[in-house]
Formats: structure tokens, sequence, C-alpha cells
């Protein structure tokens, strides 16, 4: 396996093994045993397309099992196989380390294959594990050694070694310790080529430049921070097809530690499906949708999970800080407006709140006139109000207060956090609404980072979309989870990208989610007060809200003093 990836590198000689094939039991009786059963469930259901289930499944074996040395150790090899094809390739070590009946045949050159796609911290973890077969710990040992040598780190390498010197090992671990040992090792240079799938021509051309550019950026901080080069391998997204597997086969064919792109959920649909290497990883910046799409491949803007994720932090902080009361929605009459308050609507009916109406809005408005006034008849206490982008909420916001929910405790939805929003909405339309920040820019340290770098690169400000910073961070969200960037291991990036949690970038807080096994942000709820975002303050937004009401019923009853007034007087 390539490993000096910019530059001549330095090849492993580690054994050749076919990739696993998992095929459906042609028979699986139930008398063979439930783990049998079980295994053949995983197994029909990744042939089946169901990976969603096969994962599952095989998860819930790879606990068991772990502590079970019983199992026959023909179901063992089939669940590594199932393990592999997932690039989960720690666990099958695991698993074949615990179960040593497994290692006959070429399973010790199996073994070594997938030692060989392990980082430097999975195989120091390995040689912790306790085994009943010394030659297997053998090869984990070497493993370790030879991946500390091509990292760089010689001297740790040889000192580990001249540990075993005298052991006995098999041939190829003593091949990899006597090479070691006299210095025939040559180290990888340490770069990092990072595989991009965008497009360069075409309608979305300028898309494309954008979120390059972003990426551009995130190399360049990366090697300014982690003092490994990047090298970007660029395929235009609009010059490829399914045929062709939008370029994946090509880019790991070059040993890329991963790829950012490409922008479209059809394309990263299809470039999942080709990958050659089941721990290649793919993040999309852009993409509306991942789902379906297997293991290590995700976009960090997928529509559905961030419409969802707004609204529920919505309603889940409403249940947990406020009284039961009626509650209405005001919404975009789309796709997203109707899920979102679907969403939202189901959670608060959960938590007690009474739901007594909603009215939706043709999207290109500009006045809100009657949908407004509807639901102020309705009396509700509480208002769910989605705007459909940052411009919509300076024309949505004042006309809530003249047209008649002036007063009521206002939810509202990420765009009322844009910079232009908090720059331009007056505080009195704008004051103690409830929001969700999906897309953290202020109060970001890693935004303020992104656009200094943004502005000393290419002397403009930050593009008011989304695509730039997109770019950036999908580049850095991969950068980051190399687990060692002098030695790039395809299948260790992508399972390093599993463990992260709480990864701070320019657009949000980013982490993985085991549940839903998809790379998730963190969604922050906060109030608007005198065009900051602060922590809300329930206490004070209900007492605003009494007060408010109570300013606006004194007007409505002045007026109408004023009207019988003047109706008294006219002859």
């Amino acid at each position: 396996m390539l490993v000096g990836l910019t530059g001549a590198g330095c090849v492993e000689s580690a054994p050749v093994v076919g990739p696993p094939v998992i095929t459906a039991p042609v028979d699986t009786a139930v008398s063979a045993g439930p783990d049998a059963v079980s295994l053949a469930g995983a197994e029909t259901a990744w042939v089946d397309g169901d990976q969603d289930a096969a994962i599952a499944i095989s998860d819930s074996l790879d606990a068991a099992w772990g502590a079970r040395p019983e199992v026959p150790a023909d179901l063992v090899r089939r669940l590594v196989r199932l393990l592999q094809v997932r690039a989960a390739d720690d666990r099958a070590v695991r698993q074949l380390l615990y179960h040593p009946a497994t290692l006959d045949g070429e399973w010790r050159d199996i073994l070594r294959a997938l030692l060989g796609e392990l980082s430097i911290g999975e195989l120091s973890a390995q040689t912790d594990r306790p085994t009943l077969d010394a030659r297997a710990l053998g090869s984990v040992r070497a493993a370790l050694i030879w991946a500390l040598a091509l990292s760089g780190d010689l001297e740790g390498a040889r000192a580990r070694a001249a540990e075993l010197e005298q052991a006995e090992l098999d041939r190829p671990d003593r091949q990899r310790i006597d090479d070691v040992l006299s210095g025939r090792v040559q180290a990888a240079d340490g770069g990092i080529r990072l595989g991009v799938i965008l497009p360069r021509t075409g309608g979305f051309a300028s898309v494309g430049e954008e979120v390059l550019e972003g990426v551009q950026l995130a190399a360049a901080r990366f090697e300014r921070d982690a003092g490994a080069p990047v090298e970007l391998v660029i395929i235009d997204e609009a010059l490829e097809s399914e045929a062709t597997g939008f370029g994946v086969p090509r880019l790991e064919a070059q040993g890329v530690a991963g790829i950012v792109g490409p922008i479209r959920s059809e394309a990263l649909r299809s470039a999942a499906d080709a990958r050659t290497r089941p721990g290649t990883l793919i993040i999309s910046p852009t993409a509306a949708a991942d789902s379906a799409l297997g293991p290590h491949a995700y976009s960090i803007w997928a529509r559905e999970r961030r419409d969802r994720a707004v609204a529920e932090a919505l309603a889940t902080w409403l249940g947990s800080s406020l009284e039961p009361a009626r509650t209405v929605a005001l919404h975009p009459a789309n796709e997203s407006g109707y899920f979102r308050t679907g969403v939202f609507r189901s959670l608060v009916e959960q938590a007690g709140f009474e739901w007594i109406g909603s009215r939706a809005y043709e999207p290109d408005s500009t006045t809100f006139e009657r949908e407004i006034e509807e639901l102020t008849e309705l009396d509700p206490d509480i208002v769910l109000v989605i705007a459909d982008g940052s411009r919509q909420v300076l024309q949505l916001a004042p006309q809530l207060h003249f047209y008649g929910l002036r007063g009521r405790i206002a939810l509202v939805n990420e765009d009322w956090t844009h910079p232009t929003v908090l720059r331009r909405l007056d505080s009195t339309f704008s004051d103690y609404r409830i929001t969700a920040t999906y897309f953290e820019r202020t109060q970001n340290p890693e935004w303020s980072a992104f656009a200094a770098d943004w502005d000393k690169a290419y002397r403009r400000s930050v593009p008011d979309n989304a695509f730039a910073a997109l770019g950036y961070d999908a580049g850095l969200l991969l950068l980051r989870t190399i687990p060692d960037p002098g030695l790039v291991r395809a299948g260790a990036v992508a399972r390093a990208l599993t463990r992260a949690r709480d990864l701070q970038i320019a657009t949000g807080t980013f982490s993985f989610d085991p549940v839903s096994r998809r790379v998730v942000r963190s969604i922050r709820v906060r109030m608007l007060l005198d065009s900051q975002l602060v922590d809300p303050d329930p206490f004070a937004i209900v007492e605003w809200s009494l007060e408010a009401r109570a300013q606006e019923e004194e007007r409505v009853r002045l007026e109408a003093e004023e009207e019988l007034r003047r109706r008294r007087e006219s002859p």
C-alpha cells in the first residue's frame, strides 16, 4: 500500500490479500443456533443493500463475541469479513486475536493485511490485548514497529525492534524487524494527498470555485498548524459521471487520505458506490442528502438533518424551559417549512403544549398581513416563525409587530442569526426571539480565524453564502482527523472521524453521532438581545412577553376609545 503520498514515498511489504466478499447464506436453520442466525441476517441485509441493519447486527455480535472465546472459528471469520467491508479493521483484528483458532491457512496473511490498515494508535492498543497466540502478537508488534519506521520515528522503531531481535516470529514479521534494525526502511515524506471533486466548468463552476478556495485555505491552515504538506488532487465534477465513479477510483489509486466533494447529492451517492476500498472517507461540503450511502460518506450540510436538528433544538428548549401554552406556526409553503413545522409540532405536543394552528405563506412573499392576522385571531402565546432566508427575516420581523403578534414568545429559525440580520434588524422587532444557531458565525473564534485568513489570501470579504466556509470546514474536518500525518492510511482516517467529538471549525462544532452514524453539528439555542446572541433567560422572556402584551392591549384600548370619541363628535 502506498503510504508516502507526495514525492517518492515508500511501499509497504504487506501481503496481498483480495478484498472480502459478502454473500447471503443459502440456508440457515434455526437449529444452527442464535449466533449463526444473527450473522446470516447481517450478511443477508448487507447483500440486500440494507447496510444500516447489517452494521447494527454486526456491531452487536462484535460486542458480544469479544467476551466469548467459544464462538466457532468459521462464524468469527464471517464476522471479520463483515467488519472488513465497512473498514472496521481494528475490530476485525480484535476478533482474530481473541479467537486464535481462526488463524490458520491464509488467515495469518489476512491478519497482517488488516494490521497494515491500522494507525499507530490503533496498533499500540492491539499490543495490549490478551491473546493466546504468541505468533499473532508478534505480528501485531512487528506491524507497529514497521509503522513507526515509516512515519519517521526510526529511533522508536529500532528500540522496539531490538526487543524482538531474539523473539520467535513468522518469516514476514522477522523480515520487517530485520529491515528496521538494518536501516533498510525509508520513512515516508510526511506529505498528504487530499482528493477534491468539484465542478470547475459548467453551470455550477462558480459554486465549485468558491468551495475550492475554501478547501485550499483549509490545506494552508493545516500545513501551518501541523507542519505537514498537503497536495490537492482535483477532479472536475462536471466532466465526470456515474460511469466513471466521479473519478473516485483514480483518486484512490493515487493514495489520497480522503475526498472532499462532490457537491450534489446524486454525485455523492455515485462516488460512494464507486469506492474500491471501504475505508475511503468522502465528505461533501454541500450535498442536500447523505442517507443510504454506506459507511464513511457524509455531507456536512444535509438539508433534512439540518431542518430536523433546528426544529428539535427549539422544541426541546421550549418543553424544558416554559410552561405548556397555546402554540402556532408561521412558515413558508415549501417542503422545508412543512417538515420543520411538523417536527416541532410533534415534539411540543408530546411536551403538553396545545397546538392551535399554523399558516403557510408563499416563499417569495413580501407582505404577511393576512397570515399573521389569522394567527392573531387564534390568540396564541407562542409562535414558531420560519423565514425563508435572511432577506425575508428583515421583511417579516416588523410585520409580526404591526399585524398583531407583538409580545408573543417567538421561536425563530437560524436565518435570524445571519450577520446581516443582526446588523440591520431593529431591536424592537428582534429582542427576546429564541433561535437555534446551526451555522455558528458569531462568538466563534474559528470563524474569525477563517475570515482573517480569507481576507489575507484573497483580498476580499468572505462570500455572503456558505459555499467557501463549507469547503473550508470539509477540508479541515478531514485533515484534522488524520491520526498520523506522517503515515496516512485511509481506513484509519475514516475510523478516526467516527471518534470525533466537538471539533469546532468555521461554521460550527462537529461530532460523529454513533447512533445515526452521521457527522452532526452541535445546535445552540440562543436569544436575540440588542443585536447580540446570548443565552436565553426564560424568566426574562416571559416577563417581556407579559409587559409587551399589556402594552399592546393598552394601545388597542386607547385606539378604540379614540375611535369612539371621533364617532361621537362627528355630525
